[in-house]
């Protein structure tokens, strides 16, 4: 790959492999070893839909979390175990508070939540 040109400071969007800056004029170009190829302004772009995917990815997991410790709060609660209970419902309430917080930033984002259809990238 070094006879393509430097090694740049970036990884790829969609591999996360090293990617190398093409030498030659026009364009900014990028090529990782897997053969994913950008311009400047499409690994910017690929960049910011990986980034709006991962932070909704982060809510789900937030809300999956936030219900599962609810969840083992309310089994502690049933079987008598009333410290333990009220020990996982205040992990559940921080939880709650970080998804409500997360799901705030995106609506004010306008972000809607991205199709898990896989992103297409040309390949040189």
């Amino acid at each position: 790959m070094s006879n393509l040109g430097l090694l740049a400071p970036y990884s790829c969007a969609e591999c996360h492999g090293p990617l190398w800056r093409i030498d030659g004029d026009g364009p900014i170009r990028f090529r990782c070893h897997g053969g994913h190829a950008y311009t400047a302004e499409s690994l910017v772009s690929a960049q910011v839909d990986g980034t709006e995917a991962l932070r909704w990815d982060v809510l789900r997991t937030l809300e999956e979390r936030s219900a599962l410790v609810r969840e083992i709060s309310e089994r502690a609660k049933g079987m008598g175990h009333a410290s333990e209970a009220t020990s996982w419902a205040r992990r559940a309430r921080v939880l709650e508070e970080e998804a409500a917080e997360l799901r705030n930033q995106l609506a004010q984002r306008k972000v809607a939540r991205p199709q898990r259809a896989p992103l297409k990238r040309s390949r040189a």
